[in-house]
């Protein structure tokens, strides 16, 4: 298994916070968004063969905190000249890495469990299913503001809608996937434009692709107010 993680992003909506700091390092808890994902990783009965982030936005920052975290896997940066979309990086990578499962994770979520358990099921419903991809999705209060989705008794994604008005669900993309490598090398070899990972896999509903429903606090870190609302909830644990 590899590991992608996307950090790349400008974080304009969390302004002016990261005119001097990359979203990926803003700080939840005492720690920056991105150890919380390299701890998670860290912690995987898998462990990766090797773990990719993409950087773009003061890269600079993300390579030295990169350098500096003790890991028992390789870390390997990707520098992008210009962004390129969580789908356009994605595609870049399958060029020459396509023989693995590969989990993909945006950085800019907060997620209040380990992997385990995800990584457990995902891999179930790849192997049992016939799985292309399993998605990571948590119930939100605010559907307008996300991917969300609509599933079958078997957790198959059957409608995928991205950020509409009047969402037929509140149970929502985390985006946090794990693709199968059978299917990272069939979009490979068929050459697909893929600028977005939500809005050009999921949306078309073409594939097989499942949900993984977790009760766990899962907030995306955007906004000034996301970003309130996690550290109030990290202040929250941290006390009991």
């Amino acid at each position: 298994m590899r590991v992608l993680i996307l950090a790349a992003g400008l974080g304009t909506r969390l302004r002016p916070l990261t005119n001097t700091v990359p979203k990926c390092l803003v700080d939840v808890g005492g720690k920056p968004m991105l150890q919380h994902w390299l701890e998670k990783i860290e912690k995987l009965d898998e462990k990766p063969t090797e773990v990719f982030v993409n950087v773009f936005y003061k890269k600079d920052l993300v390579k030295d905190f990169l350098r500096g975290f003790r890991a028992s896997f390789p870390i390997i940066s990707i520098d992008e000249k210009e962004l390129l979309g969580t789908g356009g990086t994605l595609l870049n990578l399958l060029r020459k890495h396509h023989d693995e499962n590969m989990l993909v994770i945006h950085c800019d979520n907060y997620f209040d469990d380990e992997l385990n358990d995800f990584l457990k099921e995902a891999s179930s419903k790849l192997r049992f299913l016939n799985a292309d991809a399993v998605v990571l999705s948590f119930r939100t209060e605010a559907p307008e503001l996300c991917g969300t989705m609509q599933l079958d008794t078997y957790g198959k994604i059957l409608n995928f809608q991205e950020k509409v008005k009047n969402p037929k669900s509140n149970l929502a993309n985390g985006a946090v996937y794990y693709f199968s490598s059978s299917f990272l090398k069939y979009i490979r070899n068929h050459h697909f434009p893929i600028s977005d990972i939500a809005k050009d896999l999921l949306e078309p509903n073409e594939f097989n692709f499942y949900a993984s429903e977790t009760s766990k606090f899962f907030c995306d870190i955007g906004t000034h107010l996301s970003l309130k609302q996690t550290r109030d909830f990290m202040n929250r644990k941290q006390k009991v």
